[in-house]
């Protein structure tokens, strides 16, 4: 259920989906409300992004990329949004090379959560989903 190695945590998983299925019940309980029938992605209030640390590991840039897109649309400029992507991989890259030379996979990936957890824009996204998250266990386990 829990795996302490690679940080795998089915509970929290678990958790995250039904939680996910509320929020998107709700959503569709509002549109109804609201005699709103689209089906349509951009109408959605609610919208996710899956991404595997295998497909961030291998290529950074694109993944960056990809996240960048769907989380800004079309709100910044394509230079821009290559600029910060370009930055990012390169950082990302020197970092992981100093840190993880000649590790293993477990030790790869900790060294990644750890430039993610403190890199300035990733950093607060991740902690902002970590109380996110801890404070919907707590909420479901009556912890408040």
């Amino acid at each position: 259920m829990t795996q302490g190695k690679t940080d795998g945590d089915l509970l929290r998983l678990s958790n995250n989906i039904i939680k996910l299925r509320q929020v998107q019940q709700m959503e569709d309980q509002i549109r109804l409300s609201q005699h709103v029938l689209s089906n349509d992605m951009k109408d959605k209030m609610i919208q996710v992004m899956t991404m595997s640390m295998e497909e961030f590991q291998d290529q950074p840039r694109q993944s960056i990329t990809r996240y960048i897109n769907f989380a800004l649309e079309d709100l910044l400029p394509l230079e821009v949004k290559e600029d910060i992507a370009s930055t990012f991989e390169e950082s990302y890259s020197k970092r992981i090379k100093s840190t993880a030379s000649g590790a293993n996979d477990v030790e790869k990936k900790s060294a990644l959560k750890d430039y993610l957890r403190n890199h300035e824009l990733f950093g607060r996204i991740l902690g902002n989903i970590d109380r996110l998250i801890d404070g919907a266990l707590r909420e479901s386990s009556g912890i408040v």
